[in-house]
């Protein structure tokens, strides 16, 4: 009736008590593959779909004993949508057009000349028509991990308004919902494929 979801780490945004004891009791915290196989004594032929991040490594796809495990070309899956320019419109839909769109592009500047390009490849970036800048930026940050770069984003610009953060980490995921579906790169869809196929096979 539902997906058997189990997640690898900590998803309480604050640990208390009774995440603790969740924790301690196995409620996550296993490697995918641990928990895949210690379900599958329990039910027989079960099958798996792990997709895993990369972590900025070269890390091999695997078939075995019903567990199929992929993994992310970039670093993680926000490396398929998080961009400059996702954020400023997040923080435009959020304040409205024009109010603080200087300061999101300050700290947006600040941020790429210190985590993603150098002072060259910054102003070639700069200087680049839409779908070149997209490449340089898809290609400069392929193997970093850019829900951190997004989260030290909206960590600076609620310290420069003096306000919430609007997201965080936990929260990237709402930014999907501005993403131009054709600028989405292929290796999502073939993911997602992988996930319905598996799906389909179960019902």
């Amino acid at each position: 009736e539902r997906i058997n979801a189990f997640y690898v780490a900590d998803s309480h945004p604050h640990p208390d008590l009774d995440t603790e004891l969740e924790r301690v009791e196995g409620g996550y915290g296993r490697p995918p593959k641990q928990h895949f196989y210690e379900l599958r004594s329990l039910v027989p032929g079960l099958r798996g779909l792990a997709i895993l991040d990369s972590d900025g490594q070269a890390r091999q796809n695997s078939n075995k004993g019903g567990l199929r495990t992929v993994y992310w070309q970039r670093y993680e899956a926000e490396n398929y949508f998080v961009t400059p320019d996702l954020l400023r419109r997040y923080v435009t839909d959020h304040y409205g057009p024009g109010l603080f769109t200087a300061a999101a592009d300050e700290i947006l500047d600040a941020l790429i000349r210190e985590r993603i390009f150098d002072e060259r490849q910054f102003r070639a970036w700069k200087r680049a028509d839409a779908e070149t800048a997209q490449v340089l930026w898809d290609t400069g940050t392929a193997s970093l991990k850019l829900s951190d770069f997004a989260e030290e984003f909206f960590r600076r610009l609620g310290q420069r308004l003096d306000h919430p953060m609007l997201l965080r980490k936990s929260d990237l995921y709402l930014l999907i919902r501005n993403v131009d579906s054709a600028s989405v790169p292929p290796e999502v869809g073939e993911k997602l494929n992988l996930l319905q196929t598996l799906l389909v096979a179960l019902i």
